[in-house]
């Protein structure tokens, strides 16, 4: 996880547990988990206590809850019909251009070109591969 990832995640928790907002933050954690091809940008990870993520990854606790929560935010910024260009992504969600690339190479996403040749992709294709 790169440090402007991290930095993201720590502001936007202010220290504070993200799942039970009382203790502090010391570990992140994937909501799309890194070994079902989770990525590394700030929507997918969240600041939490020991106690909260020793309980998640014990017990799957709030797995469900947390990769739809991820979903309904990417949902939100991405929409289903709209092109978005490499750039644009990047910009959205601070995902790497080369998770981007990657995923163009893999098919993991539908993939056009514009006028100008920039490679589009479509919105609820970047849901489905983020999620």
């Amino acid at each position: 996880m790169n440090s402007i990832v991290k930095e993201i995640v720590e502001n936007r928790s202010q220290g504070v547990c993200e799942l039970c907002l009382s203790r502090a933050a010391r570990q992140k954690h994937h909501r799309k988990l890194r070994s079902q091809g989770g990525l590394d940008f700030p929507l997918n990870i969240i600041h939490l206590c020991v106690k909260c993520h020793k309980k998640l990854h014990d017990t799957g606790w709030m797995k469900k809850e947390l990769k739809y929560e991820l979903k309904k935010e990417l949902e939100s910024i991405f929409l289903a019909e709209k092109w978005y260009t490499v750039q644009e992504i990047f910009e959205l969600v601070n995902l790497s251009k080369y998770d981007i690339e990657h995923a163009i190479k893999k098919q993991y996403v539908k993939v056009d070109l514009n006028r100008h040749d920039e490679v589009l992709i479509k919105g609820n294709s970047i849901v489905r591969w983020l999620t």
